[in-house]
């Protein structure tokens, strides 16, 4: 599943940390910024990417996507 998080300004921290989520046999550990969940996204120090324009001075639309990392329980 997915977790929409919009209006948040370029450059700033995400200020809202949504629950942590919950998928059946497994723990949640963490987010990440990468898929392979080598780095952790740290709430209070990592930002948004900073703002972008394109040629006609119209802001870049960019994603940022977060990672959860799970472990299984035994």
């Amino acid at each position: 599943g997915y977790y929409w998080i919009d209006d948040l300004d370029y450059g700033s921290l995400i200020e809202y940390i949504p629950d942590p989520p919950i998928r059946e046999g497994y723990r949640f550990v963490a987010w990440y910024k990468d898929k392979e969940c080598i780095f952790k996204w740290n709430f209070s120090v990592d930002r948004l990417n900073e703002i972008k324009y394109n040629s006609d001075g119209e802001v870049i639309y960019q994603e940022l996507r977060l990672y959860a990392k799970w472990e299984e329980v035994e």
